[in-house]
């Protein structure tokens, strides 16, 4: 199994609530991606979150990346301080 991390840094509590809710279509969106496992949505800091997209294979999580992350960019441009972090990882202890 392999996960997708992407980290996302906001200009202020209020945008990450705004961003939050921009994202809520794209998080409807992840099921369709071939390999698709699980979705989590972690408050990492007043004004960060980290997403974790977990998939079957290797190639599932890196296509998909590459389909999803510009839509989150897109989406959120306005609202971040910084481009989004992301990383493919594999996951080694799951229970």
């Amino acid at each position: 199994m392999y996960a997708n991390v992407v980290t996302l840094r906001y200009k202020s509590r209020e945008n990450l609530e705004e961003g939050v809710e921009k994202l809520k279509p794209l998080v409807d969106m992840l099921p369709s991606n071939p390999g698709f496992q699980s979705f989590a949505l972690l408050r990492t800091g007043e004004t960060e979150t980290m997403n974790v997209v977990t998939f079957a294979t290797e190639e599932n999580a890196r296509a998909a990346r590459e389909r999803m992350l510009p839509k989150v960019k897109e989406a959120l441009a306005s609202f971040l301080v910084a481009e989004p972090e992301a990383r493919t990882a594999e996951v080694i202890v799951r229970k």
